[in-house]
């Protein structure tokens, strides 16, 4: 699976940001594959911003992406 295209602006937070998204959905019974891609999701938007904590994407953050990845597919 590839790591989504972004401008990036800090790293800093990016493995916590992977890494925790990774681990509430493997823990909340999504298949491997969408948990993959989920984290992956959290860690791209992750990045496009400054900062650690302040960085993290919100709930509402990746539902619009997961949205908007539904409306190009």
């Amino acid at each position: 699976m590839r790591a989504w295209p972004v401008e990036v602006v800090d790293t800093t937070a990016a493995n916590d940001a992977f890494t925790a998204a990774l681990a509430f959905h493997l823990t909340a019974g999504s298949d491997s594959q969408i948990a993959v891609y989920r984290a992956l999701q959290a860690a791209a938007v992750t990045v496009t911003r400054p900062g650690s904590y302040e960085a993290l994407p919100t709930v509402a953050d990746l539902a619009s992406i997961g949205r908007a990845d539904k409306a190009t597919a």
